[in-house]
């Protein structure tokens, strides 16, 4: 196993800033490592809290850490979310949580196609991303333009341009049509495959009112609660799993622009 690199082996900041992510998840690690490369940060891991505070305490100056990115949904964030926060108050520190169990998914998982992707397919999207056994398979819509299209590229969810590919498909378990469109309805009923369930009309309406308050509560609970509870402890930000690359880069973005203010 390659070791993380760290600060120490770095002699100069790099151009858009250091970013120390704390995360023991493999796969996720690598996912946002990517995305700030890509974005022309410069990422040290820590799978450990140990880690993390060996690579600040190794580093020739705990100023070249621009950035620090911890879970605080797992014991690993808490140690090492305390740590930073009282011994370099200076770097702007950003949260990850909402973390799902996606080994639960599997051959159980519900395979969903969404027809329609205006408000009530993106907020679909948004709900499904965070259920380990519900699985987009596709999403499709007239309007190439549409909301729940551009949200479903960030998070790699396929985007099927012709409706009638998708809803003839026979590798999906439920069709989900929020188009509200009569003619929609009736065109899945005739050309869907036999086996494939529907939901549509006032059924998916209410599966759309539902989230909508579901979305409105989790808001609540994070600002009346999480939010508060992180901003005592100094946290600037906080991302919700999994996180869109645009997202993400624009938190970090802003910390590291925080810090350089900081530092004038």
């Amino acid at each position: 196993m390659t070791e993380p690199k760290t600060a120490a082996m770095f002699g100069s900041k790099p151009g858009n800033g250091r970013v120390l992510l704390i995360e023991d998840d493999p796969g996720i690690c690598q996912e946002l490592r990517t995305t700030l490369e890509a974005a022309g940060f410069d990422v040290l891991e820590a799978d450990t809290e140990d880690r993390a505070i060996d690579v600040a305490k190794e580093g020739e100056n705990p100023l070249l850490l621009d950035v620090v990115i911890t879970d605080i949904d797992k014991k690993l964030g808490v140690g090492s979310l305390n740590y930073f926060k009282s011994q370099f108050p200076h770097i702007p520190l950003i949260a990850l949580t909402g973390l799902v169990d996606h080994t639960a998914s599997g051959s159980s998982a519900i395979r969903i196609g969404v027809v329609g992707a205006g408000k009530g397919g993106r907020a679909l999207l948004d709900v499904f991303l965070h259920l380990p056994d519900a699985q987009v398979v596709g999403i499709t819509d007239k309007d190439p333009e549409a909301t729940g299209l551009q949200f479903a590229r960030e998070f790699e969810i396929p985007v099927v341009p012709d409706p009638m590919d998708l809803i003839g498909r026979d590798d999906v378990d439920l069709i989900i049509d929020v188009t509200g469109d009569p003619a929609m309805e009736a065109l899945i009923a005739e050309n869907k495959h036999e086996r494939v369930e529907v939901l549509s009309g006032a059924a998916s309406k209410l599966l759309w009112l539902l989230v909508q308050r579901e979305r409105e509560i989790q808001s609540y609970v994070l600002r009346s609660e999480k939010l508060a509870d992180m901003i005592r402890d100094g946290v600037k930000d906080f991302l919700m799993k999994p996180i869109g690359k645009d997202r993400l880069v624009k938190a970090v973005a802003s910390a590291v622009e925080q810090h350089e203010l900081s530092r004038l």
